[in-house]
Formats: C-alpha cells, structure tokens, sequence
C-alpha cells in the first residue's frame, strides 16, 4: 500500500422530505371524530367533511359549546356540595348555640324575694339573689333592674352603678344578693312589677346571654280615713258649711297630700279655710304624721235659690272628696275617694246631730264619753209654734250606755223605747220653742258616757261585743196638729263598739313585794349605770285582735342588754333606729292578756344633774279589730327616772352626782 494513498471522509446529502401540509381544523375534526364526542357516531368520509370549510367551523363551534356545557355541569354540582357543607355548618351552629341556651337556663339561678302586699306609703325591701349552679364560668356579668311604675327608691345595697349592677365574672358556684329597699305611691290597681335580668358571655361559647325574672306586688290603701262632716239636707239659698279632715291610723307619715273637692254642677262655694291653691277646689296638706289627723279644711256655700227641680232624684247632690300623694316623678297619684249626699229640700227648717264634733259613723270604746249636739234652725220667712224637737238613740242587742249619768242642761223627757231611748224639748224646756221664729236657732248639747268593763255583765260580754248604737235628730213643727206634714230628720249616725284593749306600761327598780330586781345606784347616779325592766302588759276583752305591735325608743343614753321575756310573740331591738319593737300575730278573743319586760341599763349623763331623765321614748299599742275591721292604737306617754309606778324606790327621779 502506497503511502501517498488518502483515506475519504464520507460526506451524507440531506434530502428534503415533503410531507402533505393539513388544515387544523380537519385535524380537530379527526381528533373529535376518534374520541365520537357526546355518544354520537360521527360518519361521513373526510373528503365530504373538506366541502365546505364553513360548514367545518360551525362543526367546531357546536363541539366547544358542547365542553363548555359539561364544564358549567361541573362547577354547578360543585357549587351545590359547597352550599351543603356551609348548610350543614350552620345547623351545627344553630344546634350548639340551642343547647347552649339550655345550659344557661340549667345553671344561672336567678330569684327576687319581697312582700306579697304593701301598703301605699310603706318602706319594704326587695332581695334578688343570683348564683352559678354550673361549672362554666360566667364572664362579664350585669344585672340591669326594671322597678315597678310607681316605686320610689331610697337605698340600694350594694350602690348602683350607671343604672346597673357589674357582677364580673362569675365561677363555678359564685352567688351574690341585691337588696333594694323603698316604697311605692300609684294608683291602687297598677301592676307593680319588678324585673330582674342578668347578661353574661360563658367562657366557652363567645356570645352574650340573659337570663330574665319578676316579682309582682299587690298594693293596698294606707291606713287615712277621708272623713267629712256635712249636713244632710239643706234648702236652696242656705248657708251650708263643709268639713274635712285625713285620719291617719298609720305609722306612716305623708307629705304635700293633695285633696280635691268635686262640687255638684249648680254648688257656689263662698269661702274656704285655708283657702285653695288652685281652682278654688284643691288644697295641698304638708304634712299628716302617723297615728294623727291632718289640717281641717272648712268650706262655706250654697245652692241657688232658684234651684227647680223635675223629680225627687234631682234634689240629691253628690260631693266627693279626692285623695292624692305624690309619686317618684312628682306626678299625683289618687288614693282613695269619698262621696256623700245632700238633699236639697223646701222647708228651710233644717236639724242634724253631731256627735263628739262629726256627722260620720264612728268607732266608739267603753268608758268613753259621748256628746251629742242637736242643731235646728229656721231659715224660712215665718214663724213656727210650739215645735218639738227629739233626739232618737238605739242600742242593740244591749245597751251600753249609761243614762244614770247624763247631762243635759235643759232636762229633755227620757223615754224608753223597743230599741233604745228618746229624749225631747218642747217649749217646757226650751222657752225659744214656743215661737220658733225666722233666722232662729236652737242647739242643745247633751253628754252621755259609755258604760266601763266592771259595769258590764260578764255573762252578756258576747252581746255587748256585738252592739252597736244608730241615733238621729228630728223636729216636729205642728206636734199638737193632726197634719201630713212629717217630722224633718237629720242623717242617721252609727255607732259601732270596738274591743276594750289597752296596754299598761312602767319601770321597775323593784318588785310590787319589795324584791329587788334592779342593779346599780339608786337614785340614779350621774356617770353610773342602774339597771331597771320595763313591763308591757296588753288586756283586751269583746274582740279578737290581729296584728299586735308595741313600740317605744330607748335615749342614746340608755343600752339594751338583751334581757327579755315575753308570753306571746317576739320583742326585738333595732341598734339603727333605737326601736323597741313587741309583736304578736293573733290575741283571741279567749286570750284577755299578754305580758312583755326587757330590762335596760341607764348611766346618766353630767349634764342630766338635778334633772328627771327619760328612760323611754313614748309607747304606741297598735292591733286590728277582726270583728269590725278596724285599728285600734293607744298612745302612752314616755317612762321618767321618777319611777311613778314602782312603790319601794325611794327617788324623786332627779339625777345625783
């Protein structure tokens, strides 16, 4: 092999391969026509499908809707699982805040405590108390307080705060109690109802709940007695006077009272004392303190002398007397009302009876006096003769009164009667009854009293407990004449008896029989502490007695060791107020006494030197009549260092050094 021979590189010539060039859109066709889309069979050669290339493109575009038809399918049906899965979420919300609900009901207790009837006027006390019974703590707790309409707040316990009570947050078993203390003044059928609600977040469920509850108070008339005197009949043109007082039976005191007078349409009033402040018809009364009587009101009037009339119920005029105190806004609230009748007639003699200065039916006692007061007058423009004048008095089943003792200046003619006595004037007695001339006017005054226990039967008690005595006053103007003309009458006054209960009060330094019971100095020595018992004894006979109270104040100077005995009830001393109270449900009628003493211990004071000192204040007795309904209260005066009923200390009660 020759060197010089050369290798050859071998050298490749590219060849350019053509291939047929293809429409797209045929080509899509292919490929849909292979997967036959939506299950139909596509036929056809493709040579037929290149016809016509418009007929291509609508082809494709039926195809493209078709995918995007399936693609809406698609998202619908994943947004209908998106909706129930957010449905489902909600019911388990709505599922678990219900049994949370259940739980607050289970676990917060919440109650008010209070009295089931007060009196208009009368302080009393709420107590709502409040506790978590669960085991969830109770976070950002307030209790807000709706109060009854007409309650006038004076104490809160603890203090409000921003119309609300912050309780914090509550644990497992935390509880707490509000005390609201006041009273209520609105009209007497109002709905007084208290609502308490609470609000809290329990700690595993972020979300604020309440729990709701109330307490509704029955409101009953204050012991005040609207009590009117008046005549019963009048004749047109007549001065007729008007009287009006407040009882107040109660221990609770009122101010700025309001009373109205509501006059019949053609009544004239002429004067007033005092006179009204406003509308010649209403009177402001600052002040009626318990167990007293309120500032009298005397109005004068008349009706015109005109007056005409279609029938008998036409001379009746109707008055009434409106009682009003104000509430917590200054708002008037009515009370009571009292109505009453005057007759309007045309004989111008006119007579009524007043008995220990009234017109109305009262209450009367044993051993009490009773002045009875006949008033006639002529008003007319003539002159009567020989008149008649008669008090009537009756008293059934027995008679109580004791006519051994009356008195009587003009010596008026006692005759018995089936149901009581009668007693009358003529010009025999009373010389001014012989002419009984126009503008004139006779009044006789007669004092009868009312027979005492020991003067009663004890075998008739029952009887007596069941008397009561009606009387009235008439005047004849032709007694010697056989006329039509009948005697004119006053109104009839009733008498009712009430229970013949009292209590006796003293301190004792020793026993009735000597025996010392005191410790200390006696007299009483200034600086020095003397130890004395206070007695309390209650007799009642006639009635049953309910609601028994006894109370008096002790001086700063005098402590109470707590060294009591009672045989009924219970005696308490409030250290605030320095009240002694004694109080007893029920004395039957069969129970004629009860019987309480405390002892109480007196240092006297440098300045008390020389001086009588006061051991207590003045004792009050108060008990409710069952049979009659009423109350009856004793007022005794205050218990001196003088030892008035104690017969072995020797002491004038003046204080020693």
């Amino acid at each position: 092999m020759s060197k010089n021979k050369k290798t050859k590189t071998p050298h490749f010539k590219r060849k350019k391969i053509k291939y047929e060039e293809k429409d797209p859109i045929e080509e899509l066709m292919d490929l849909y026509e292979e997967e036959n889309i939506d299950g139909e069979q596509m036929t056809g050669e493709i040579s037929e499908k290149k016809d016509s290339k418009e007929d291509n493109d609508k082809t494709l575009k039926n195809l493209i809707e078709i995918d995007r038809t399936k693609r809406r399918k698609k998202f619908y049906l994943i947004s209908l699982v998106v909706l129930v899965i957010l449905a489902g979420s909600a019911l388990a919300g709505f599922l678990f805040f219900a049994n949370q609900k259940t739980f607050e009901q289970q676990t917060l207790n919440l109650e008010i405590a209070g009295p089931e009837k007060a009196k208009i006027g009368e302080e009393f006390e709420y107590l709502i108390t409040y506790q978590n019974l669960g085991e969830i703590e109770l976070q950002n707790s307030r209790l807000i307080v709706q109060y009854p309409h007409g309650l006038i707040v004076t104490k809160t316990e603890p203090e409000l705060t921003n119309h609300k009570w912050v309780l914090g947050n509550l644990e497992s078993g935390d509880k707490g109690e509000i005390i609201i203390t006041g009273s209520i003044i609105d009209e007497i059928d109002r709905d007084q109802k208290l609502t308490a609600t609470i609000t809290f977040e329990p700690s595993n469920f972020h979300s604020e709940f309440s729990k709701e509850t109330n307490f509704s108070i029955v409101l009953e008339k204050p012991e005040i007695e609207i009590i009117n005197t008046s005549p019963s009949n009048v004749t047109p043109g007549q001065k007729l006077s008007l009287k009006t007082k407040l009882k107040n039976k109660g221990e609770v005191a009122f101010q700025n009272a309001k009373l109205e007078y509501i006059y019949p349409e053609n009544f004239d009033l002429t004067s007033a004392n005092p006179g009204a402040f406003e509308d010649n018809n209403k009177w402001i009364l600052s002040e009626i303190p318990e167990t007293s009587n309120s500032q009298e009101i005397l109005l004068n009037g008349n009706f015109p002398s005109d007056m005409a009339f279609k029938n008998d119920e036409d001379r009746k005029q109707s008055f009434a007397v409106n009682f009003y105190l104000p509430g917590k806004d200054g708002q008037y609230h009515l009370i009571n009302q009292e109505e009453f009748e005057i007759k309007i007639i045309d004989q111008a003699v006119n007579t009524y009876l007043i008995i220990n200065g009234s017109t109305e039916n009262k209450n009367i006692e044993l051993s009490q006096t009773l002045t009875f007061s006949l008033i006639a007058k002529n008003n007319a423009d003539q002159t009567y003769e020989n008149v008649e004048i008669k008090t009537v008095i009756n008293s059934q089943p027995s008679e109580i009164l004791d006519w051994n003792e009356i008195e009587d200046d003009y010596y008026g003619k006692i005759e018995k009667t089936e149901a009581g006595k009668e007693i009358t004037w003529t010009k025999d007695q009373i010389s001014e009854l012989q002419s009984f001339e126009a503008g004139n006017e006779v009044v006789i005054n007669i004092v009868i009293p009312v027979k005492d226990f020991a003067a009663i039967d004890s075998n008739n008690l029952e009887t007596v407990g069941q008397t009561k005595i009606n009387a009235y006053s008439q005047i004849n103007l032709f007694p010697s004449l056989e006329t039509d003309v009948k005697p004119i009458k006053s109104s009839v006054i009733d008498l009712t008896l009430s229970s013949n209960a009292n209590i006796g009060i003293k301190a004792l330094y020793y026993y009735d029989d000597g025996t010392p019971i005191g410790i200390g100095p006696m007299p009483f020595e200034a600086e020095k502490q003397t130890q004395l018992k206070v007695f309390w004894d209650i007799s009642n006979n006639l009635h049953e007695l309910e609601d028994i109270k006894v109370t008096t104040t002790l001086p700063e100077y005098v402590n109470w060791p707590d060294e009591k005995n009672v045989s009924a009830g219970e005696i308490e001393f409030d250290s605030n107020s320095r009240k002694v109270t004694w109080e007893i449900n029920r004395l039957p009628e069969s129970v004629n006494e009860a019987h309480a003493n405390f002892a109480i211990q007196v240092t006297p004071k440098i300045e008390h030197i020389g001086e009588l000192i006061k051991l207590t204040g003045n004792t009050t007795f108060s008990a409710k009549d069952t049979a009659i309904d009423s109350l009856i209260i004793r007022t005794k005066n205050i218990i001196t260092s003088a030892l008035e009923m104690d017969d072995y200390a020797e002491t004038d009660g003046k204080v020693i050094p």
